[in-house]
């Protein structure tokens, strides 16, 4: 599976872990004093992945888990589709990018047409790293590499952050790109404004990408899809720091991650195969309690392959038409498909203990020489009533304007 599936898995098992524990933020300017300082509700919403098994020649058990782009086209395919142009452009040589990748406005094609050995050795260049946790196998792409301050070989992400209006309001950012970042410090135009949303919504899945492919920081560019406004390289160890106030509290989170992702992933496992029938495996946190975070496993009957094929085929009529309003509405796509979701719900409990003291309901705030353990749980609850998995896929499924109309909470 690759770091961006899973890592949005893992940012709310650290949720649980650190109870809700807030980022730290060092050197904020006045202007910031009465804005929120707790994860944007974007990251802390649910999320929802497919579990799908896959035939192998010699009959193993072997699982991927793909991501979920809810019923519709991602909201951002903008700002993907800019960051793979905006990072061959970085890595590329500038003449040899204007002449291949660059279109001409008359003919709508680039000077040079590359040749199919040339393709074939673009596709060569993509690098990864792997990591196994257990039975989990995770990969990790990794897009540069260079030197640091004492001439010690590294490899680090190249990221593209588009600016704050843009992704807040992505359906509409074309009304945005008269944006411009031209100060250091401020609500907006700055990039203060940039690195407290980075701290807020980025740095957490940044750390957990860059600790599975081994890398030692992140080459951060801020643009507004026509404009590069400067570049920004973080180290890990600063990411970690403003996520949390104590360096090892990340580590030691992760450390526990694979444990509990893991053990979660097995159950899941287990149960795919004991029904043998297609699976979709979510996870909820509740805001009600930091302690408890529910696991939605929905059974599909029938031969089509579940949720997951059924939900393709459809979507896949309307790939080059209107795409009708009932397609973006969990509960009308369910009901239009005749699709009858068997979901079985699973309560996991997590429990720190620090020190050998159980942490109840409060953050965890580490110190040097801190031992962490985890105790969890995983039972059982039973099925779920239609209306209420609905709700479940309402709330997972929103991203657009989400901060917006939430007053960036």
């Amino acid at each position: 599976m690759s770091t961006s599936t899973i890592t949005s898995l893992l940012s709310h098992l650290y949720y649980m872990i650190a109870n809700f524990k807030s980022p730290h933020f060092s050197g904020l300017s006045k202007a910031y004093d009465n804005e929120p300082l707790k994860f944007m509700i974007s990251q802390r919403k649910p999320n929802t992945v497919f579990l799908r098994q896959q035939r192998t020649e010699d009959k193993r058990q072997l699982y991927a888990i793909d991501s979920d782009a809810a019923f519709g086209e991602p909201s951002n395919t903008v700002l993907l589709k800019m960051g793979k142009y905006m990072e061959k452009m970085f890595t590329t040589d500038a003449e040899f990018f204007n002449d291949y990748f660059v279109l001409d406005l008359k003919t709508n094609k680039p000077r040079v047409e590359l040749t199919e050995e040339m393709i074939n050795d673009l596709r060569d260049e993509d690098y990864f790293r792997y990591m196994m946790v257990g039975k989990m196998f995770l990969r990790s792409q990794i897009d540069c590499r260079g030197e640091d301050e004492n001439g010690n070989p590294i490899v680090f992400e190249l990221k593209t952050r588009a600016t704050a209006p843009l992704r807040y309001d992505i359906s509409n950012y074309i009304d945005f790109l008269d944006y411009s970042i031209i100060k250091c410090k401020g609500r907006h135009s700055s990039f203060e404004r940039e690195f407290y949303d980075l701290v807020r919504g980025g740095f957490l899945k940044y750390i957990m990408q860059m600790k599975i492919g081994r890398m030692q920081g992140a080459a951060i560019a801020y643009h507004n899809t026509q404009k590069v406004f400067g570049f920004e390289y973080i180290k890990l160890e600063e990411m970690e720091n403003e996520s949390s106030d104590a360096h090892n509290s990340v580590m030691w989170s992760l450390t526990n991650h694979w444990a509990c992702s893991r053990k979660f992933s097995t159950k899941s496992l287990k149960i795919s195969t004991c029904r043998r029938k297609q699976r979709k495996t979510t996870r909820k946190v509740t805001k009600c309690s930091a302690w408890v975070s529910t696991l939605m496993i929905p059974a599909h009957p029938g031969s089509d392959g579940g949720d997951f094929r059924g939900r393709r085929a459809v979507l896949a009529r309307y790939k080059d038409q209107f795409r009708p309003d009932y397609m973006k509405d969990p509960v009308d796509f369910y009901l239009v498909n005749k699709i009858k979701p068997k979901v079985i719900r699973y309560q996991v409990g997590i429990y720190p203990v620090l020190n050998g003291v159980f942490i109840d309901y409060s953050p965890i705030l580490f110190e040097t020489g801190d031992h962490l353990d985890i105790k969890y749980t995983i039972q059982r609850q039973g099925p779920v009533d239609f209306n209420t998995y609905m709700r479940f896929l309402h709330e997972a499924y929103k991203s657009e304007k989400l901060n917006l109309d939430n007053d960036y909470a």
